[in-house]
């Protein structure tokens, strides 16, 4: 009844039931501005998705799709966010790029080793997530893609960040944790919008002086890598609300961290500290302070 009264509706919410297939009475739907599918056992998607052209939003995470993905899905061209997250794609096709309103796309947590060159012509994508695969690099006709401002690549398999990211200037965000990157490449100076950025759980054993220049950061993320101690220019990003360093090697921290009086939040937790600088009460926005598993004493 749920489906068959929303045939005219602008949204459908169909998840959580457990069906095997999308029915026919919402794929009839030409009204239709937002699906949502997600949490169900479907294990492919039919080609008839396409009759669905005003569709906007299309949410099929957490299913067991694996693809081929059908041709009817590149005739809607007003699909302005896909999520096809936690599902069991291993290839992604060169007809994504025809999607050309898509701002919003989720690819986490499939099989995908593989990315398509060709969409790089996707301009207009602005968030993309592809945490949870297994790739190794990225297409370097990608440095296009120039208008994302949301990059995630956590838990694959990359040992550098891939090229193409460093033209990507307009990135606010960019998560590259739990891989096995071990150090941040001085071409990160050219992504100066950064608000966050996660190196978290790779290889690091220092952060470089250059760090200085991504003056806006917020959140910063190195913990559980080897890091012995911080360089002073850590100091200079004022803008800093969260540090995240624990898990690492540090045995002391500098004086210039006073700098960052916006600091909210800083986790020390399982390091070598064994005294903090004097100037650290100078962090007075300090709401959260993590200092357990180092070696101070009583």
């Amino acid at each position: 009844e749920k489906v068959i009264e929303g045939k005219r509706s602008f949204i459908i919410d169909i998840s959580n039931l457990g069906l095997p297939y999308v029915p026919k009475q919402v794929m009839d739907s030409i009204y239709l501005h937002e699906l949502d599918a997600d949490h169900n056992i479907l294990d492919e998607i039919e080609g008839s998705i396409g009759r669905m052209a005003g569709l906007k939003v299309l949410s099929l995470s957490w299913n067991r799709i694996e693809g081929p993905l059908p041709k009817g899905m590149w005739d809607l061209n007003s699909l302005r966010t896909l999520n096809l997250d936690h599902n069991q794609l291993d290839e992604i096709p060169d007809d994504f790029c025809l999607l050309t309103a898509l701002t919003k796309l989720r690819l986490d947590s499939n099989n995908i080793d593989e990315m398509p060159e060709s969409m790089h012509v996707r301009t207009n994508l602005k968030t993309l997530a592809l945490d949870r695969n297994n790739l190794q690099d990225l297409p370097l006709k990608w440095r296009s893609m120039i208008r994302l401002t949301t990059l995630t690549l956590s838990r694959n398999d990359f040992e550098l960040v891939p090229e193409c990211v460093w033209s990507m200037a307009y990135l606010r965000i960019l998560h590259v944790h739990f891989n096995s990157i071990p150090s941040i490449a001085p071409e990160i100076v050219q992504l100066a919008k950064l608000t966050e950025l996660n190196y978290s759980a790779n290889f690091l054993v220092e952060i470089p002086g250059y760090i200085k220049h991504l003056k806006h950061l917020t959140k910063f993320d190195i913990s559980k890598n080897e890091i012995p101690e911080l360089c002073p220019e850590i100091g200079q990003l004022t803008e800093l609300v969260h540090l995240a360093l624990s898990k690492n090697l540090l045995t002391f921290l500098p004086e210039t961290l006073s700098n960052c009086i916006l600091l909210q939040k800083l986790q020390l937790n399982t390091n070598k500290l064994s005294f903090l600088p004097q100037d650290i009460t100078q962090l007075t926005a300090l709401k959260v302070l993590d200092l357990r598993d180092n070696g101070f004493t009583a």
